[in-house]
């Protein structure tokens, strides 16, 4: 953890110090969600009886063997905790926050995320509570907690099924079109859950123009936007990669 998460979470235990007793009384719940091998999963932290919470200390992992932390899509989200703090490490999702006293409605959702399941995923896995999780009051008493955790369900794709059927080989397209004045559009695929991609563009002289890092991607097409205003009109390199995967092409920009 980094100086700020250490200093957040002894803020938080000097709170809980402050009490030996439970007030009030809140739970917290990850809702059971359906996917499919190599699909997004978006999951929730939803409240019940949220009142003059004042700061949390929460641990939710997963099943890394089955998933992935998809920060492709979003990192961690939360309306809610403002100055939050929150790292992902071997699987374990930590959530710290001291703040002034919140209230949510029941049902709100306190947190969110995306998990990536793994194209071998089957069966089910577990989004768990783990660790120490405490919340307390704004007083600094601690709140009672019932905390309900998750499961995701996979439904195994259908192998006749054309929509359903993932890429043999990574693979970067043509963009389109080209020549282009002054956007195009490129397309690229993905055959590894495991690989985090960058998108590079270079000029004649092998000199980089622009630099993207995309993430953890899913397995299947992806679409990247480019935009050339700025840039003279001449011949572009763009190209994809990873740690050990990548292609490049050619494009032409025309003013």
């Amino acid at each position: 953890m980094n100086k700020i998460i250490r200093l957040l979470t002894g803020l938080l235990f000097a709170l809980l110090l402050m009490t030996s007793s439970y007030v009030n009384a809140l739970t917290l719940t990850i809702p059971d969600v359906n996917s499919s091998p190599s699909e997004t999963i978006d999951c929730q932290l939803l409240v019940e009886d949220f009142n003059n919470v004042g700061g949390l200390q929460l641990y939710v992992e997963y099943d890394t063997t089955k998933l992935v932390f998809d920060t492709s899509v979003n990192d961690l989200q939360s309306p809610h905790l403002l100055g939050w703090e929150t790292n992902v490490i071997d699987g374990r999702i930590i959530m710290i926050w001291v703040g002034q006293a919140l209230t949510l409605a029941d049902g709100e959702t306190l947190a969110s995320f995306s998990l990536l399941a793994k194209p071998n995923a089957t069966q089910s896995a577990e989004i768990n509570f783990s660790g120490i999780n405490e919340l307390v009051d704004y007083a600094g008493e601690l709140i009672s907690l019932t905390l309900n955790n998750g499961i995701i369900s996979f439904t195994p794709l259908d192998a006749d099924d054309d929509d359903g059927a993932l890429p043999l080989a990574f693979s970067l397209g043509q963009n389109y079109p080209n020549p282009f004045n002054p956007s195009t559009k490129i397309d690229f695929t993905v055959n590894d859950y495991s690989q985090r991609f960058t998108f590079r563009v270079f000029n004649m002289a092998g000199q980089i123009i622009e630099e993207r890092d995309l993430g953890v991607l899913s397995v299947g097409a992806h679409p990247i936007h480019y935009y050339g205003e700025g840039l003279a009109s001449g011949l572009y390199l763009y190209e994809v990669s990873s740690n050990t995967q990548k292609a490049s092409k050619l494009m032409l920009l025309v003013k």
